[in-house]
């Protein structure tokens, strides 16, 4: 199973450098603001990729199976901002303060990005486990 998710662990890799660029030089977020009308369909987009990619990898069957894999996946996804402002705040104030972190996860856009993660995600394993049924 470890093999399979290799296409999720690139795309969550590659969402932890971005936060880490993003938080080492925050200009750069304000001359990607106006592309997010660009950025979010393509986004959306890879992460249905990204669940086509696992599931023909890994070929899971039933789909609480696949619903219980794109959630986790959805929630590290969602993750990997909190908790890196959360470490950012670490190391700037020498402090860890769990209550930001908590706070954090209650945003509403956060649980919206997730929801629409979930989806996509979702799509592309039935997709995917469709097409290999075939």
């Amino acid at each position: 199973m470890p093999g399979a998710l290799l296409p999720f662990f690139i795309y969550w890799g590659v969402l932890v450098a971005v936060c880490v660029v993003f938080l080492t030089c925050p200009v750069l977020f304000i001359v990607i603001l106006p592309l997010l009308l660009i950025i979010v369909p393509l986004w959306l987009i890879a992460a249905y990729l990204v669940g086509d990619a696992v599931q023909r990898r890994g070929r899971l069957e039933g789909a609480a199976r696949r619903m219980a894999l794109s959630l986790l996946c959805s929630f590290l996804v969602i993750a990997v901002y909190p908790v890196g402002f959360w470490l950012y705040d670490a190391v700037q104030w020498n402090a860890f303060e769990i209550g930001s972190l908590v706070r954090s996860f209650s945003d509403r856009p956060l649980w919206i990005i997730f929801a629409l993660h979930v989806l996509m995600f979702w799509a592309g394993e039935e997709i995917g486990h469709t097409a290999t049924k075939e």
